[in-house]
C-alpha cells in the first residue's frame, strides 16, 4: 500500500495493472522479444468504422448497460457527472494497428486526451441518452422510464 501511494495510484487495480505490464515488458527486455502493450480505457461503439455505433458481435461493457438499463436493471452501475472516458473500438484498433507497426517494447494508452477529457459525457447523460433512446423505440414505458430516471438521479445526488 505504501508503495501504491508513494507511486500516486488511485486504487489497487490500476496498481496491479501498472506491475503486470512492468514485469511483461521486462521479462520480455530480458529474453530479447519485442513486446507490445495497447492499454485501452473503457471500449465503446464504433465512431466511423465498419460504421458509426457498430459494436461487434458480443455486448461491450457500455451496450451491456445499454441493455441492462432499457430492461430495468439500471441499479447495477454507479453513475456519475463525472466524465466517462469511452474511445470508440475504431480509435483503438488505430492505435493497435501504429504500435505493431511501429519499434518494439512499447506501452501505448488507447485513451481520450486530458485536455478532451471535459467534453466526453458523463455515465449520467448516457443513462439519460439511453432512456430517451428506450422511449423513442418503444422499448420502455414513460411510467417506467420515469421511475428508472428518478430512482437512478436521486441515488447520484446523495452519493
Amino acid at each position: 500500500a505504501r508503495v501504491m501511494e508513494i507511486l500516486r495510484f488511485p486504487n489497487t487495480y490500476a496498481f496491479s495493472k501498472a506491475l503486470a505490464e512492468h514485469l511483461v515488458l521486462q521479462s520480455c527486455l530480458d529474453d530479447g522479444i519485442e513486446c507490445r502493450i495497447v492499454r485501452p480505457s473503457i471500449i465503446g461503439p464504433a465512431w466511423s468504422r465498419p460504421w458509426p455505433g457498430w459494436s461487434g458481435e458480443a455486448a461491450s461493457t457500455i451496450t451491456a448497460a445499454s441493455t441492462m438499463i432499457s430492461s430495468g436493471v439500471s441499479w447495477a452501475w454507479q453513475f456519475s457527472h463525472n466524465p466517462m472516458p469511452a474511445v470508440p473500438v475504431d480509435l483503438v484498433v488505430d492505435a493497435i494497428m501504429k504500435v505493431m507497426l511501429g519499434p518494439g517494447r512499447q506501452l501505448v494508452h488507447a485513451a481520450v486526451d486530458v485536455a478532451a477529457a471535459h467534453s466526453m459525457p458523463s455515465s449520467l447523460e448516457m443513462f439519460d441518452s439511453c432512456l430517451q433512446l428506450s422511449l423513442l423505440t418503444g422499448r420502455m414505458s414513460f411510467a417506467r422510464a420515469g421511475v428508472l430516471h428518478r430512482l437512478v438521479h436521486g441515488i447520484s445526488q446523495r452519493s
